[in-house]
């Protein structure tokens, strides 16, 4: 885990915004430019983004990293990290009872208040796959956070992707 940097840490980048990109209405998305490239270290790496439309599979092991809210248990000024299993949207929709939707993905019912939450939000489920960290999800506000036994949902990153693209081209 990671402690919040102090101002002072090697390796601490600061980079102005250039540009902010508002995402499709339904998305919950926003791109951030930035004035110039940061220096890729321990602290800051790239990630891959899924192709277009995949569904990541059911049983897939993924991790979820914020500094958000730990409801007491915790320090908010550490990065948590938490695995998650993904499950299909079927299974997700018995217990919200048809309202996730395709551009939404789940991970399994959490069996403790371990999970995202206030202050996660726009952090990232990833999985790795192959070779690299793959961008599936997006924290969201939740209907639920971190609620045991019930399933977490995420915006589904896949079903934008081709936006993403053409956002970055159009700069």
């Amino acid at each position: 885990m990671f402690q919040s940097p102090k101002p002072t840490e090697p390796g601490l980048q600061r980079v102005p915004i250039a540009k902010m990109v508002c995402g499709p209405p339904d998305s919950q998305f926003l791109l951030l430019k930035l004035e110039r490239p940061v220096t890729l270290n321990q602290r800051v790496a790239l990630i891959c983004l899924p192709p277009e439309r995949y569904v990541v599979p059911p049983g897939t092991k993924c991790e979820i990293a914020g500094w958000g809210e730990t409801k007491g248990t915790g320090n908010n000024s550490v990065l948590n990290v938490a695995s998650l299993n993904v499950i299909s949207n079927q299974d997700c929709n018995v217990k919200y009872r048809g309202r996730v939707q395709e551009r939404e993905m789940c991970t399994k019912d959490l069996l403790a208040p371990v999970g995202a939450c206030e202050g996660d939000y726009g952090g990232p489920l990833a999985c790795f796959t192959h070779d690299c960290w793959v961008l599936e999800g997006m924290i969201i506000p939740a209907r639920v956070c971190a609620r045991p036994r019930w399933p977490a949902v995420f915006m589904r990153v896949s079903v934008f992707v081709d936006w993403i693209h053409k956002a970055i081209r159009l700069g």
